[in-house]
């Protein structure tokens, strides 16, 4: 009995975490590719890089305790500093942050390759007004 126990807690385990990896550890952003309707794309953390260099050297950190953390360089002090809760539902990945006095919900779908994480967003009808079809975010696990 204690051995099925066992077992059976380390599949749930396996099951929650995508591809067997984990998203829990510490994270540098390469890339934040926006797709839109028209299929056009833009890689929005080299314009980002353009506009704050140290942007390349943010890490970002998520905690077994379900927090997401950024660690900003001294130098990128026009960064804000955000706290974020994520929980993991098999591959699926949510994350809330407060914005602006509002609690806002994304879902990604999170898959792991090696030491490298994607989590990809597929926009709403109602979030494609912004004429944006989906967001695709690269990690590598620092």
């Amino acid at each position: 009995m204690k051995k099925l126990t066992f077992i059976t807690l380390i599949l749930i385990w396996i099951t929650s975490t995508a591809d067997g990896q984990s998203i829990v550890g510490r994270w540098k952003r390469t890339a934040m590719i926006l797709e839109k309707t028209d299929g056009k794309t833009d890689d929005l953390q080299k314009t980002m890089e353009g506009v704050f260099p140290c942007m390349s050297q943010i890490e970002y950190v998520f905690e077994s305790n379900g927090t997401q953390t950024m660690k900003i360089p001294k130098d990128c002090n026009k960064i804000p500093s955000e706290t974020a809760s994520w929980k993991m539902n098999g591959s699926l990945l949510d994350i809330q942050q407060d914005m602006d006095g509002k609690k806002i919900s994304t879902s990604y779908q999170l898959t792991f390759n090696g030491p490298q994480m994607t989590m990809t967003h597929e926009y709403t009808a109602q979030e494609q007004s912004m004429s944006s079809k989906r967001i695709i975010v690269k990690y590598q696990r620092l």
